[in-house]
C-alpha cells in the first residue's frame, strides 16, 4: 500500500493495525490505536482518549408564548427550547416561574429533549398579563448553568365563546330540556 500525507507529522506512511490490515495512523480513532499512531510519528505525548468536558452553558433558543404575545389561550403551557438538553431536576418553582403580578402560578414541569414546559394547574385568567422567568439555577446535563435570568411577558385572551344554542322567543338562548 502506498502511504498518504500524515496529519500528525506531515510524512507519508502507514501503521500496522494488528490482525486487521494496514491503516493510516491519522485515521485510527479507537482504544490504544491513537496512542500507537502518535508514538509511530515520534510524538512523545499520546492524545488523551477521554472526551472533553462539556463547559458550554445552555442558552434559550425560543420561548412560547413569545415575548409580547397577546390573545394567548388560557390553557396554553409556557414552553422554552434550549440549545442543549436540560437537567429536569433543576426545573421547578425556584428556576422556572410564571407570575400574574407578584402571585406565582402553580403548575407541572415537563422536559422533553431540548424543550421544557410549565403547564399551569388551572386555566390562566383572561385578559391578564403574565411574566415568565427562567433563572440561572437551570442547568444542563453536565451541570452548566444558564448564563443569566431570562424573563418575558405575554397577555392572555378571552375564554372561547360557548357553543351556539338556538334562541328562544325572547331572543336569549333556550334552556336545555330537562
Amino acid at each position: 500500500m502506498s502511504g498518504r500525507q500524515c496529519s500528525t507529522c506531515d510524512v507519508g506512511h502507514e501503521l500496522v493495525r494488528p490482525a486487521i490490515s494496514y491503516v493510516m495512523h491519522d485515521t485510527l480513532r479507537l482504544g490504544a490505536l491513537p496512542v500507537l499512531a502518535a508514538l509511530a510519528c515520534g510524538d512523545s505525548t499520546p492524545p488523551d482518549p477521554r472526551p472533553a468536558a462539556d463547559t458550554i452553558a445552555p442558552t434559550v433558543v425560543s420561548v412560547r408564548p413569545a415575548p409580547g404575545d397577546t390573545g394567548v389561550p388560557l390553557l396554553a403551557p409556557v414552553e422554552v427550547t434550549f440549545s442543549e438538553p436540560i437537567n429536569g431536576a433543576t426545573l421547578g418553582p425556584a428556576s422556572f416561574v410564571l407570575l400574574r403580578g407578584i402571585a406565582p402560578v402553580p403548575g407541572t414541569y415537563l422536559v422533553n429533549g431540548l424543550t421544557a414546559a410549565l403547564q399551569p394547574d388551572s386555566a390562566l385568567d383572561s385578559l391578564a398579563i403574565y411574566t415568565a422567568t427562567l433563572t440561572s439555577a437551570v442547568r444542563d446535563s453536565a451541570g452548566n448553568r444558564l448564563p443569566g435570568d431570562t424573563s418575558w411577558t405575554f397577555r392572555t385572551g378571552v375564554p372561547p365563546a360557548p357553543a351556539n344554542r338556538p334562541l328562544g322567543s325572547c331572543g336569549a338562548p333556550c334552556r336545555p330540556p330537562r
